[in-house]
């Protein structure tokens, strides 16, 4: 996986990813559910983010997403992770079925908020984590 994340040209962002990656990797191993879950989402947002500008685009009318009727153009770096889903999808960056699994990522991203994990009665497993990773090694390998 660390291998794919050096066709990163931007060291910067190449780095902070490597970091990462190996710190979710432990915490995968260490059955740190929550923080894995999150992390990994995080990954993938940035992941996202990179390949989105990396193709030349700096902003996407979401006009469609949620609904949204009219005209709603913005900036990649201030989209939010089911916004880069919709644009992924949109422009064809992502197979449908890692669009699909993504989704999970994007639900169980925000259990960083204790009010939304009683709220929606999320389980923060280690299967739930593992499921995490999973996805998030397809992202990797197919952005990459």
């Amino acid at each position: 996986l660390q291998k794919k994340l050096n066709n990163i040209d931007d060291e910067e962002l190449k780095k902070i990813l490597i970091r990462d990656l190996k710190e979710c990797a432990y915490l995968v191993l260490l059955e740190q559910n929550k923080s894995a879950i999150v992390l990994s989402g995080s990954i993938i947002e940035s992941l996202l983010i990179y390949k989105i500008k990396n193709m030349g685009i700096q902003e996407y009318d979401l006009i469609g997403l949620r609904n949204r009727k009219n005209t709603n153009i913005k900036s990649i770096d201030l989209m939010i992770l089911d916004e880069l889903l919709y644009v992924a999808n949109k422009t064809k960056i992502l197979s449908d079925t890692n669009y699909y699994l993504s989704h999970f990522s994007r639900e169980y991203r925000n259990v960083i908020h204790p009010n939304k994990e009683i709220r929606c009665k999320m389980e923060i497993s280690s299967e739930n984590a593992s499921l995490m990773w999973k996805i998030l090694k397809e992202i990797i390998f197919e952005l990459l």
